[in-house]
């Protein structure tokens, strides 16, 4: 890193510690935020190492508490201390080893495991922890018996599994998904799967909509401050349980349930048939499905949900065709905090206090790492980025 860039990230950081208290823990006043500062806190780009400045596929990004990041590329691990710049170490790579990973892309999943870094390896049914300076901590493989309770494990007829988070003793939480080709949202199960081969249902939930369905609505379920968070985006609210199923309290949905026009099916409905035509199944040589979209009436009126490094619950309202804005909700628990604007190319993958982590995919579809901060907006209300 360039030393003015080392200098600012320190001065940054020091900020940061002195003013972020109503970021993290609210201050009983609700207020709004934008990320637009043009000197990012950290840029990869600029880094003088082109194992960071030159990323191939960045999937993941992670705070640690003590002013560290973790990168994900492809899967390998990029340790960097974000007051000077340093690339710590790096780790991970593809294999059956330690510390190693057989998954890329979704298959891969993030966790803060009490201050370091879990990563659930859905191919491996493996959980791998390593901490802020990239040393390999701990690796836990699910016992066969949690699988054969589940009876989904594999990819065939009836439901699989996909993991929705995990508690502070390690206990891996997951979304139980039907493969279903309609609307319909028969219930399934959010369970929690020990190290020791047991397996128990927490809630039952409506499934996802088919993929087949445009607009389609979905069953969102996180982990923060060992609570399970559900948010159905066929209901006004989001639901928060304890850890043995019981409802705690709810949050008032945010965004808005738009209409759907025929102007938005047309796009939608191009949308789907670009990614049936660029599928695996299509680079494989076979033919696109044919598959027969129908849309839904209203929109979802959230798209996306992350809890952040500071256990708070991050709900993204849901982005149309040509919005060049996108708009989160943010809670502790209970409070509803800040809301916060980004422009729509910036994908969100943590926060700590006023600082957001994102990547910036630029016209030729090269991934950058930033780390920027969170503005309060101008008195006036003024909403432009």
């Amino acid at each position: 890193m360039k030393p003015a860039m080392m200098a600012f990230a320190a001065a940054a950081l020091l900020t940061t510690a002195c003013q972020d208290e109503a970021y993290r823990n609210g201050n009983g006043e609700h207020f709004s935020v934008r990320v637009v500062n043009p000197d990012p806190v950290f840029d990869s780009r600029e880094h003088p190492d082109p194992a960071v400045s030159v990323i191939g596929n960045l999937g993941r990004g992670i705070f640690f508490a003590d002013g560290r990041i973790a990168l994900l590329d492809e899967t390998t691990l990029l340790f960097i201390d974000l007051a000077t710049g340093e690339l710590l170490r790096t780790a991970g790579g593809g294999g059956d080893g330690p510390g190693e990973f057989r998954a890329t892309g979704p298959a891969l999943r993030w966790y803060n495991s009490g201050g370091d870094l879990g990563i659930w390896d859905a191919l491996s049914m493996r959980l791998t922890v390593f901490s802020s300076i990239g040393e390999l901590v701990d690796v836990r493989t699910l016992p066969a018996a949690s699988r054969e309770n589940a009876a989904a494990w594999r990819r065939g007829p009836g439901p699989y599994f996909s993991p929705a988070g995990m508690f502070s003793d390690g206990a891996m939480v997951f979304s139980e998904f039907p493969q279903s080709g309609s609307k319909a949202r028969p219930l399934i199960g959010i369970m929690e799967a020990d190290w020791e081969g047991g397996l128990r249902t927490i809630v039952n939930v409506p499934a996802d909509q088919s993929s087949s369905v445009l607009f389609g609505y979905r069953t969102y379920a996180v982990i923060a401050d060992d609570q399970l968070i559900v948010a159905d985006t066929e209901t006004d609210s989001i639901s928060v349980h304890g850890r043995g199923g019981e409802r705690l309290f709810s949050l008032e949905m945010p965004g808005e349930g738009t209409r759907v026009t025929d102007a938005l099916v047309e796009e939608a409905l191009a949308a789907a048939r670009s990614r049936d035509e660029g599928s695996l199944r299509v680079r494989l040589g076979f033919p696109a499905a044919e598959r027969e979209y129908v849309p839904n009436e209203v929109v979802p009126p959230i798209d996306r949900i992350l809890v952040d490094s500071d256990e708070r619950l991050w709900v993204r309202s849901y982005r149309l065709p040509g919005d060049e804005v996108q708009r989160w909700t943010v809670w502790r628990g209970i409070d509803r905090l800040f809301a916060v604007e980004m422009p729509t190319d910036w994908l969100l993958f943590d926060a700590s206090g006023d600082l957001v982590l994102l990547r910036h995919t630029d016209e030729l579809g090269v991934h950058s790492a930033a780390v920027r901060r969170m503005e309060r907006q101008r008195p006036e209300g003024d909403t432009e980025l």
